[in-house]
């Protein structure tokens, strides 16, 4: 008993504890290091302005990584001027803390191609319904991106599409090109007007400004 006692107090005093307590406190530390980044990790998302008021924004934005399903909510933002030049409407993506701060915010290509000189014509709402005519009446020819399968060409600004006017490119999907020599058929009888619109309107957006801008220089856009 008494040897025991003497063990005790020497393992004591040599420090032979201390690494249990180094241990707990080391595990502190990393857990407090873990919570300081989970609440710092950033997350992604796209949406369309709703609302802009009082250094606030509200988004309808699709789903954020795995943490938040599709919804319109108002956010903070971690600085007012994050909202400058922003408009109602506009398409932006973004970035925020778990906290629901948004830190990081600009608008898409299409929103911002919406404010310069040469606006076009259509909305995102064309887009979408226009890719989903895209993809059913075109893409099996010219392509799932409308980079083009021979014999049809491309679609996408990197051929000469753009090279023609609206009225023109209409009465080439509406007429067909078989008539002509070519190898695409009508589609009068397939699509209404509006959806030939949509279709247009889905195959600009792959356009880069540039090559909009000339073809607005050149045929005068959609008139």
């Amino acid at each position: 008993m008494k040897k025991l006692f003497i063990v005790t107090i020497a393992a004591t005093t040599l420090g032979f504890g201390l690494p249990v307590h180094a241990a707990g406190e080391h595990a502190h530390h990393d857990h407090a290091h873990m919570s300081h980044g989970g609440e710092n990790m950033s997350m992604q998302g796209e949406g369309t302005i709703k609302r802009l008021s009082g250094g606030k924004i509200t988004l309808k934005h699709g789903p954020i990584g795995t943490e938040m399903p599709p919804m319109t909510m108002e956010f903070s933002v971690s600085d007012a001027s994050l909202l400058e030049g922003l408009e109602k409407g506009d398409e932006v993506t973004f970035t925020m803390t778990k906290g629901m701060v948004i830190t990081e915010i600009s608008p898409t290509a299409l929103s911002q191609a919406s404010h310069s000189a040469d606006a076009r014509w259509y909305t995102w709402d064309d887009v979408v319904k226009g890719g989903k005519v895209f993809a059913n009446q075109c893409a099996s020819c010219h392509g799932a991106k409308a980079e083009g399968k021979a014999p049809a060409p491309a679609l996408n600004g990197t051929a000469h599409a753009w090279h023609h006017s609206f009225s023109q490119l209409k009465q080439t999907i509406k007429k067909g090109t078989q008539r002509l020599g070519g190898s695409m058929p009508p589609f009068e009888d397939k699509l209404n007007d509006q959806e030939i619109n949509q279709a247009l309107a889905w195959v600009q957006s792959h356009w880069s400004d540039e090559v909009y801008s000339l073809w607005l220089k050149n045929t005068g856009g959609r008139k």
